[in-house]
């Protein structure tokens, strides 16, 4: 979070985040993929 949180201070306004990295399970991609709503958006207000 501290560093997505500098980087909106300097003016980042998007980014692109990769989860399905190789070999990695689909659930636990998804599971990752789904933590950006529920936790990570809500502390970015």
């Amino acid at each position: 979070m501290a560093k997505v949180k500098q980087l909106r201070e300097h003016g980042v306004q998007y980014l692109a985040c990769y989860f399905d990295f190789a070999g990695m399970e689909r659930m636990k991609v998804l599971k990752a993929t789904g933590l950006i709503p529920k936790e990570v958006m809500p502390r970015l207000g």
